[in-house]
């Protein structure tokens, strides 16, 4: 900056610059300077409208809603008590469609309760049905369970069988002895009895 001045006094005084490098550099310095202040200048006004686009957002709205205000409204009264009955027609139309929706919501409802109470009643039976075939497992398997324990019975039966008539062999071959000694006994009890 202090160049520039030079430069203009130097000018004024009708001197002569002897280096044209620094014209040069002094043209250059004073459009550089030009263009920074031109720049400056564009970006203070974007940066007021970049804080200001609320307003602008704002603003855009508004006539947008302007704009349906005015083509929604009819230009004469008796398009509108047309609109009005269209409206008030569609309305019951309405009405009627969502009493019809109503009623096939309800009955898709009643069927799915309906199929819900079939299901149960079907995993019902199911589970009964399972609970009897168990049952009828248990007792086969029990009856089962008895036959071989009658089997088992009938081993040892046949097992005490043969056991007691050995027991009856030695017992018949020593016969004579117990007899002999249970006949003792009995002196030797009449003995001291009397």
């Amino acid at each position: 900056m202090w160049r520039t001045e030079e430069i203009n006094r130097e000018l004024k005084q009708g001197g002569e610059f002897e280096d044209k490098d620094s014209i040069r550099n002094a043209l250059l310095s004073a459009g550089t300077a030009l263009l920074m202040a031109t720049c400056l200048k564009k970006l203070a006004v974007v940066m007021f409208l970049v804080e200001q686009w609320r307003i602008w957002v704002f603003l855009v709205l508004n006539l947008i809603l302007v704009a349906i205000f005015f083509t929604s409204n009819p230009a004469n009264p008796a398009n509108y008590s047309e609109t009005q009955k269209q409206e008030t027609s569609g309305k019951t139309k309405l009405k009627k469609i969502e009493k019809r929706e109503l009623e096939e919501a309800k009955k898709e409802e009643d069927k799915t309760k309906q199929k819900k109470i079939e299901n149960r009643e079907i995993k019902e039976a199911i589970k009964e049905e399972d609970e009897i075939k168990e049952e009828d497992e248990i007792e086969e398997e029990e009856e089962e369970e008895i036959e071989l324990s009658k089997e088992e019975l009938n081993e040892r039966v046949e097992a005490f069988i043969v056991m007691f008539k050995k027991q009856l062999i030695s017992d018949a071959r020593k016969g004579g002895n117990r007899f002999s000694y249970n006949h003792n006994y009995d002196k030797n009890k009449r003995k001291n009895s009397q």
